[in-house]
């Protein structure tokens, strides 16, 4: 491959792309996705009701994990009755998964949302106590940084790319995939909760993520590949 850059939404994308192309990618540049426009003035607004809050956004496939954040919560519920569970997404095991949610006994705990506008996210993210990610790999992590943006915290699986936005304090990885990796981590932040303030996961994030840090990122490289064609 011949290019003056390459450039990568995340190190773990990086690493992917190394392992299935047997290809070198040490000298590239990491440049991440950008934070939505409509995500980036968000005010910080907290979920107001006795009930502790999760939402997972995603296709309802293998990759996402659905099933075992499902069980996990039928693990919790007991312990923790105020806890809920908000699915947005559809996909090709909804059926499954609702079906799961009818055999476990948490109709009522699991609240299956559908398709979702991107517009219409911020304010159900602004109803929520938490993001959790459960997938097995992701590249980057959108719907994290989104998730950010509103002031949640955000506790994920070890996909991947989410553990390379995460910020430090804004969140808990789990230590595997299963229903009992994730468990322990939702009981860990029921407990104890984060480091970092709302206001501050917030900041972060944009000041990584929004527009004019990644245009600038990009500009210096355009930059710097017009200086090395001139010469």
């Amino acid at each position: 491959m011949s290019a003056d850059e390459f450039l990568v939404v995340s190190p773990f994308l990086r690493k992917s792309i190394e392992s299935s192309l047997d290809v070198d990618l040490t000298h590239s540049q990491v440049v991440p996705n950008v934070l939505a426009s409509h995500f980036s003035d968000l005010p910080i607004v907290r979920n107001s009701s006795e009930r502790c809050c999760f939402i997972n956004i995603g296709s309802m496939n293998e990759n996402k994990g659905q099933a075992s954040l499902i069980e996990a919560f039928s693990i919790l519920e007991k312990d923790y009755p105020n806890i809920v569970l908000v699915i947005v997404g559809k996909g090709e095991l909804e059926k499954s998964l609702k079906e799961k949610v009818g055999l476990l006994g948490l109709d009522g705990k699991v609240e299956f949302k559908g398709q979702v506008s991107n517009q219409d996210i911020p304010e159900l993210l602004q109803s929520c106590d938490a993001l959790v990610v459960a997938s097995r790999y992701e590249t980057f992590g959108v719907v994290a940084i989104e998730a950010m943006a509103a002031g949640l915290p955000v506790l994920t699986t070890p996909c991947g790319g989410v553990e390379s936005v995460l910020i430090e304090g804004a969140g808990l990885i789990a230590d595997g995939y299963e229903s009992k990796h994730i468990a322990r981590s939702l009981r860990l932040f029921i407990e104890k909760g984060v480091e970092l303030s709302a206001q501050e996961i917030q900041s972060h994030v944009v000041d990584l993520y929004g527009a004019d840090n990644v245009i600038n990122q990009l500009v210096n490289i355009y930059k710097k590949c017009c200086r090395a064609d001139i010469r």
